[in-house]
């Protein structure tokens, strides 16, 4: 998991370098993996997720909800 990590925080430093606002994360894969992608990309722009299950993609919505107090 650390390499996936790694891994991961320099394709979120490339994405971040081009002035991204909006990102689509597309993922079908293990849980574990999952909260490593969210972790990663959690403090980054606005990402949306999408998860795969039975051949179609569902919105999941955005990783991290900007809470108004």
């Amino acid at each position: 998991m650390s390499s996936l990590a790694n891994d991961l925080r320099k394709v979120s430093a490339d994405i971040m370098s081009h002035g991204t606002d909006v990102l689509h994360i597309f993922y079908g894969g293990p849980g574990g993996a999952a909260m490593v992608v969210g972790a990663e990309f959690s403090n980054s722009c606005r990402v949306i997720v999408y998860q795969y299950e039975h051949g179609v993609y569902e919105n999941w919505g955005v990783l991290k909800h900007e809470y108004q107090l």
